[in-house]
This record gives structure tokens, sequence and C-alpha cells, in this order.
């Protein structure tokens, strides 16, 4: 046995090893209702023909991955059984694309063995992918490895040339059909690697060499007509994500391959490894697997660079596993290059034992001392995905498809939701962030969750949404006792200010700031709205007071369609001598004002940094009749000195597109428009004010099982799943 022979062999089944290792890692961990994968499972429903959400637009989505589990499912009808062999046919797959690769442009076994260690045992991102379900970038980045290994063989070896240009030709057609924004960038570097064979192919005119690739023409054409009828149309929401870049932009990429270290290792020892092996080649005049990996490493971050010179709003987080491929190639490279000088260093001292043993054996050291990170890694990133108890969240979604009529949707959290879609094709309502959606449908069902889960009814603008915590803002009696106000920041509704209507305080004459009344006192009288094309104002009165004397408080909310104002006029109406007005902004539960600039009838307030910068109001009180303090505790005092409040709130962090429209959102109204039959609540400390709203709505506890609990509409329901011991 010759030492490469050796050499494939042990690098084999090191191969395995690390596969077998990392397949039994993922297969053990619970995937029902983790992160995405119940999104997949709901995908390859519409290609096997079942039956799906219509609001979902699947026929927009890269359709190879959600093929693939559909033509799993004919074989094996478990759905859960089907993700996890897809799970571990992708995973072996991705590890044998860097193995593959590593092989090709150095010739080395071992080194493709580190590469697939360093990708998936060092470095953090590509186990990510299969912790939360990132199958489509998983196969994207498998076929894009595959296309590069392919073309720089087919540059080297001219006689099998077609088949490997055509091997080439297709991992890109794959890798566009797997995942997009990951297409985009494998198209420009397979091309880029395409010039150089054909740079390569001496003694071939041009027209030779041209007709040489033809498969990649062909490939060419078929990823360009994909892109045209396809991806152009469906990313035009997606580029038009108004909350993505503040969100989920450039600088959520870089803090995700920094915050393992690593990940950063990684990085600098690939960097170096690839320039300073490029330099070597190029003072030797080849063209050698360091200057392909310079090439692959630099079309890729030069995409990222002109996606963020352009502005793209796009997700970024997820360029992190293209950008980090090549090096993690490199980087196995270079630390080849220190395994083999060991060696030589230590078969000088112990003749007895070759080089090559000490390679293999310094090699195998290297996956073990790296198994147990990835393993604790990947166990915390799984968890983050997790729902509160899989097997429960499974349990109940199998008996509520058997409880309700197959036009009832289910009001839930956004994982339980996206589970539920996929296990019974049933249509759920759920509040996604728009950082994480790109569809106006999307956003809008994500409002109509949150106004149904969090509040009694709302108001919405383009700049705000304000939430009722109780009474009943649709109504003609019922006055809310305040509301939460939650301002665009960046494109995304954040809850950020409070106002306890109930603790509005009527202020007594002889200027001590003592209470003569609060709203609390006083007795709830009207409740009206008025709704114009421009304009929405929900008007709300109580009465009472002390003896002596009548008071009449009259709070006015009033919101303008495209206005970054919202205004909130109060009104004290009393024959008695008052000293004035006066009330409390306090941030919700989670937020700071973190500052406050220009106290006294104008303020800017700031709160807790979200995104890349921090939610900003202005704060105004009118007409000069009042004034702002700034309390110990993080709120802001609003006192006026007459009988009439006029505040002004305007926010000054929204982005430039926005996610609503002027409306008044009535929950009852919004269970009868999106057929909520059910709604899985978490047993969490608010669960007793959302039952609580969901039986004004109709809706009785059915069943709790595990940390869960289950309402159904008004009618009589089948035997509830058993209890959790």
């Amino acid at each position: 046995m010759t030492e490469s022979t050796g050499a494939s062999r042990a690098s084999l089944w090191l191969l395995a090893g690390i596969v077998a290792g990392l397949a039994l890692l993922t297969g053990a961990t619970p995937i029902e209702g983790r992160g995405d994968y119940g999104q997949w499972l709901m995908t390859s429903r519409f290609y096997l023909g079942q039956d799906v959400p219509d609001y979902r637009a699947l026929s927009a989505l890269p359709p190879l991955v959600p093929l693939m589990l559909s033509a799993l499912r004919l074989v094996i009808p478990d759905a859960v059984a089907a993700l996890q062999i897809l799970n571990a046919l992708l995973l072996a797959a991705l590890a044998g694309s860097f193995y593959f690769v590593g092989v090709t442009l150095f010739s080395a076994p071992m080194l493709g063995v580190l590469a697939v260690a360093i990708g998936l045992l060092v470095t953090d991102r590509f186990l990510e992918l299969f912790a939360f379900g990132g199958l489509l970038q998983a196969a994207a980045v498998l076929f894009t490895l595959v296309s590069v290994a392919a073309f720089a063989r087919a540059g080297r070896e001219p006689a099998m040339g077609r088949r490997w240009w055509t091997v080439g030709s297709i991992g890109l057609v794959l890798a566009t059909l797997s995942h997009g924004g990951t297409g985009v960038i494998a198209v420009p570097v397979g091309l880029s690697l395409v010039a150089i064979g054909l740079a390569r192919l001496r003694g071939m005119t041009v027209g030779a060499r041209l007709q040489a690739v033809s498969p990649v023409w062909i490939a060419l054409a078929v990823i360009g007509a994909y892109w045209l009828l396809v991806l152009l149309p469906a990313s035009r929401e997606y580029v038009g994500n108004p909350a993505s870049l503040n969100y989920r932009g450039p600088d959520r990429l870089f803090s995700g391959l920094v915050s393992y270290w690593p990940t950063v290792v990684v990085l600098a020892v690939g960097a170096g490894a690839i320039v300073l092996g490029a330099l070597g080649e190029i003072g030797r005049r080849v063209v050698g697997g360091h200057l392909v990996l310079l090439v692959w490493a630099g079309v890729a971050w030069g995409t990222l660079l002109v996606s963020v010179v352009g502005a793209a709003a796009t997700d970024y987080p997820r360029f992190a596993t293209p950008l980090l491929a090549p090096l993690v190639v490199g980087s196995a490279s270079g630390i080849l290059w220190l395994g083999r000088s060991l060696a030589a260093y230590l078969s000088g001292l112990t003749p007895r034992a070759s080089a090559p043993t000490w390679l293999l054996a310094s090699v195998t050291l290297f996956i073990l001392v790296a198994t147990p990170f990835a393993v604790s890694k990947y166990a915390r990133q799984a968890a983050g995905y997790q729902p509160r108890d899989a097997g429960a969240l499974t349990t109940i979604v199998e008996w509520l498809d058997g409880e309700l009529p197959p036009d009832s949707a289910v009001l839930t959290e956004v994982r339980d939701g996206k589970w539920l879609e996929g296990m019974s094709g049933r249509a759920a309502l759920f509040s996604l962030p728009v950082r994480y959606s790109f569809r106006e449908a999307e956003w809008e069902r994500a409002i109509a969750a949150t106004t149904l889960l969090q509040s009694v009814g709302a108001l919405t603008n383009q700049f705000f949404f304000a939430k009722f915590a109780d009474g009943d803002p649709c109504s003609s009696s019922d006055p809310p006792d305040g509301f939460t106000i939650g301002a665009n920041h960046g494109g995304e509704f954040v809850d950020l200010l409070s106002v306890a209507t109930g603790s509005v305080r009527v202020l007594s004459p002889d200027g001590s700031g003592a209470t003569l009344a609060t709203v609390a006192g006083l007795a709830p009288e009207s409740m009206a709205s008025t709704l114009t094309d421009r304009r929405l104002e929900l008007r709300a009165s109580w009465t009472g007071g002390p003896p002596g004397g009548g008071i009449t408080y009259v709070q006015t909310t009033s919101l303008t369609d495209q206005s970054a104002t919202l205004e909130l006029r109060a009104e004290v109406k009393t024959a008695l001598p008052i000293g004035g007005l006066e009330l409390d902004l306090l941030p919700v539960r989670g937020m700071a004002v973190t500052s406050v600039e220009g106290i006294g009838s104008i303020a800017d307030i700031r709160f807790t940094r979200l995104g890349l910068s921090a939610p900003h109001l202005r704060i105004v009180v009118a007409d000069g009749r009042g004034t702002i303090e700034w309390l110990a505790g993080g709120g802001l005092r609003i006192r006026s000195t007459s009988t009439q409040l006029r505040l002004l709130v305007t926010d000054l962090s929204a982005s430039s597109t926005y996610s609503a429209d002027l409306r008044l959102l009535c929950t009852e109204e919004l269970r009868d428009a999106y057929r909520i039959g059910a709604v899985i609540l978490a047993q969490d400390p608010s669960l007793a004010s959302r039952q609580q709203r969901m039986e004004r709505l109709g809706f009785h506890l059915a069943t709790s099982l595990g940390p869960y609990a289950v309402m159904v509409a008004d009618a009589p329901a089948a035997a509830p799943p058993p209890a959790t011991p």
C-alpha cells in the first residue's frame, strides 16, 4: 500500500467518523417545531399536492430542497422522520463537498478532512444552518463547493474537461435553485473559475474553448430564465423590506462572524494562508489551489461589498457561510502545512514512526479536541430555536386538526404556527417580525396577530401602532384605561411607552400639586371612533367627581395618514376650580429611557438601542401650556396648568418605507376575517390576561398540555389530548 493510498483510506475513515458523529448529534436533537423546519415541511406539501394556506406564495421559493423533501415523504410518510433523514443527507453532502474541494485543489486527502473538520467542528456558522433549519442555504453552499471543485478540475484535466464542465454547471444551477441569495454569490464565483479554466486550456482556438465550456452557457441560460421569470419578481418585495438594513444589515453579519472566537481564528488563518500561498504560486507562475481560493474569496466578498455599497435590503447574516467557505479551505491548507512540519520534526525524533503516521495522529487529535466544542455549541444553538415543548406541540397540532373545520385558522406564536402549517396545512395567524418577513400580506397578518394576542383593539398608521389593553376602543360605552404606544423604528414596530389613562390626575387649585381626582375614580361614560380617509380619532370620556361638583374627562387619541405624529388631547370639563392636569408616560417592560434632551415643553427622548440605533421620539406639549419632567424611575411626567392638554408624540427613527396603513383594528372583526377557530397560548405570566381577552372573544379553555393552553371557539369540543403528567 502506497503512502497516498493509505492517506486516502485514512482520510475517508476520518470523514465517515465526522459525518456519523454529526448525524447522531442532529438526529438525537428534537426537530419538531424547531426554527424553519415547519416552513419547509409546509412547502413540501405544496409539491405533494396537499392543502397549504392560501396566503403562502410558495411558488416563489427556490424549489430544490422542498422537492427533495417531497420525494422523501413519498417513501417515508412520517413527516418528522423525513425531515431528520433530509437533514442527515444534506449534512453528509455538505461534509463531502468540503472534502471534494480540498482534495481537488490540493491533491491532499488530509486537507479535505481538515476542511470538513474546520467547517463543521471549528467554526459555528455551518452547523447553525442545521440548528435552525437553514436547509435551503446548506444545499446551496454544498452545490457551490461542488461547482468550484469541478471547474477547477476541468481546467486542469482537458481530457476530462467536458465531464467536469458539466458537473460544475449542474452545481451552479442547483445552487441557484436551492437558495436565491447564495446563488447570487455562486454564479459570479463559478464564472470567475470558468475564466481561469479557459485560460489554462492552451493550444486551443477561442472558438474551441467556448465550445468546450458549452455546458456553462446552457447553465447560464437556465439560471437567467429562472432569475427573470421567478426570482426577480419575487425579490421585489424582499429587497424593499423596511426593517432588514436596521436589524439584519451588514453589522449583524460581521458581529456573527466574530462572535465565536474559533470562527475568528478560521478567518485569520484562512486569509493569511490564502494570500501567502497565492503569492508563492504567482511567483512560480502556476495556477494552484491558493490562487483559486483567492479568486473565489475575492469574488464572494466583492459581491458582499457591492450589496453593502448599494444598500441592498437583504438578509446579510445569511451571507456568512458562502463568505466563510473559501477561508475554511484556506485555513485547512495552513493547518496542514503546520501539521506536516510538525510530523516531519517528530519523525526525526522517533524514526520508527513515519511522518504520515504522525500527520494522521495529529489530524485525529485535532478532530477529537474540536468535537466537544462543536457538540456544545450546536446544542446551545438548537435550544435557542426549539419550541417550548416539541412533543406537546405536535400532539396539540394533531388534535386541533381533527377538532376544527378545515377552513378554521389557529392563532399562536410564530414557531408554533409554522409547525402547524407544515404538519396540517392549516392556516395559522402569528406575529412574525417585519425583519424576517418580506411580503406585505405577512406584515398585515403579523399586525392582526399582535392585536389579537396583546390587546382588545389598536390604531395604526405608517408610524405608530397603539394597542389598548382593556376596555373596547371599538365599542360605544367601554373606554380603555390605557394604551401602549408602539413606534416604527427602522421599519419595525417597537413598543416604547405606556399611557395609563386611569392614573391621569386632576390637580388641586391651591398649587400644592395635590390630586383633586383621578380618572380611575370616574365612571366610564362613552367611547366613539371617527375614521376618514386621512384621520382616525378615538374619543373616550369618563364622568363623576368629588362632592360639590361634577368632573368630565375627555381624552382623544388621533393618528393621521402618512403623519409621523400621534396626538393626545385631554380635557377636563367642570365647574370646580382646578390646578391643571397631570399624566405619566412610562417605558414598557424591557425598554428604558436612556436620554432626555430639552426638558420643558419639548423633549427628545431615546430608548434602549435596537438594531443600528436607538428608538427616538419627540414629545411636545403644544401651545406652551405645560411642562415635561423626567422621572427618577425612567418615565416622563406631563403637567398642564389649564383644563386642557395637547400632547404630540413624533417618531424620529422610522424607516422610509412602511408595513402598516391608517386603520382601526377591532378584535372581533379580526377574529372573523381570519376565521380563528382556536388559540394556542403559552402558560407564562401573561396567560391570565390573554385568556381573559380570548374569553371575551368567544373562546373557552379546551385543554392544557405541557407549557401550552389551548382555547377553542365556543362549540362542542372533541375529547382533549391527554394531559402531561
